[in-house]
């Protein structure tokens, strides 16, 4: 069974494969109250053909915190907890690994 977590989402980010930086995010809509939530949307992202080679995929599933804001290494206010994250990239040779909800 799944720990209960207030607020799971989605986030997708693209990235570039060499630099590592981002080129556009997107997440699905937050789930409240929902023990096993489903995420069924679609998330569209506009490639040319040339760029799935030199393009990843982050996939988090975030859940939104309780409680007050805090402060990050980087100074940034943190309000969401990335509880798993899957890399997607054209050049994974055997099993991938999802790492996070432990």
């Amino acid at each position: 069974m799944w720990p209960s977590f207030p607020g799971p989402y989605v986030r997708v980010i693209q990235l570039t494969q060499f630099t590592g930086r981002a080129i556009k995010r997107k997440k699905t809509t937050f789930k409240q109250g929902t023990e096993c939530p489903e995420f069924n949307e679609t998330l569209t992202f506009d490639l040319y053909p040339n760029q799935l080679d030199r393009t990843n995929f982050l996939l988090l599933l975030c859940s939104r915190t309780l409680g007050e804001y805090s402060i990050g290494q980087t100074g940034r206010k943190i309000k969401d907890r990335c509880l798993a994250k899957v890399a997607l990239d054209s050049h994974i040779v055997g099993k991938g690994e999802v790492t996070g909800l432990q």
